[in-house]
């Protein structure tokens, strides 16, 4: 059985940019038949400040079981620099990219990956609930929607000014709207399990939600219990208008 141990990866990477500061940290999140699992690697790069660079041997002795390659920004948010958007297509697998010290998160993906590999795994940060809200927009839609960095992992445990609205004003930045009732493709934003809201669903016709959680992966289901006990708001893009 797998087990999803995003948080324990995701905190591991925290502190190998914390340990690899004034350098960029480097590394691979790796999928075993039970869990994730994190190799730190050196970064080899002539200039560790400002890029990074990893043995190709360990790249290829590993490379199958690739789920993200991972490196730090110092001093920077986790915006992907040319050079990290030439490195993804080259090797063909998904960089996670962590802001130090800031430790938000960025995920990018090749042009040429599946997107339905996407929700197999969850990942918070990379593989989450907004990832499914942004492919579902561009394949239904041909809608690009910001792809947000993530905040530190454990944002929502916080009940400030900013964690109560940070879900729904980063929605109303990417051209969204508040509506009363739902139509197929609208967004619904929830509070599960979490002190403030978190979590992104799509509405679909006949009263059904599409989201992603970190149990089930990818998964359509009634909009009905809990959803609809918790839900805080719809959510409408004006480019479907």
């Amino acid at each position: 059985m797998f087990v999803n141990n995003q948080e324990a990866i995701i905190k591991e990477i925290e502190r190998h940019s914390s340990d690899s500061f004034p350098n960029e940290c480097c590394g691979l999140v790796l999928k075993t038949k039970t869990s994730f699992t994190y190799l730190r690697a050196k970064n080899i790069s002539k200039d560790p400040q400002h890029s990074f660079s990893i043995e190709p041997s360990v790249i290829a002795l590993n490379y199958d079981a690739i789920a993200y390659v991972v490196h730090s920004h110092v001093n920077g948010l986790p915006t992907p620099s040319d050079k990290d958007i030439e490195s993804c297509e080259r090797l063909n697998k998904p960089f996670l990219i962590i802001g130090f010290p800031s430790d938000r998160i960025f995920t990018l993906f090749p042009k040429s990956y599946d997107s339905a590999k996407k929700g197999v795994d969850f990942f918070c940060g990379a593989n989450d609930c907004y990832t499914l809200v942004r492919d579902f927009y561009k394949e239904q839609f041909d809608i690009d929607l910001i792809d947000h960095a993530r905040l530190k992992y454990g944002w929502w445990d916080v009940a400030d000014d900013y964690t109560k609205t940070a879900t729904v004003n980063a929605a109303l930045e990417d051209n969204f709207r508040v509506v009363d009732t739902p139509k197929h493709g609208d967004v619904i934003i929830a509070k599960l399990g979490t002190l403030v809201p978190t979590h992104w669903g799509i509405y679909l016709k006949g009263g059904d939600i599409y989201q992603c959680s970190p149990y089930s992966g990818y998964t359509q289901g009634v909009y009905d219990g809990q959803w609809r006990k918790n839900t805080v708001c719809f959510l409408r893009h004006y480019g479907r208008d």
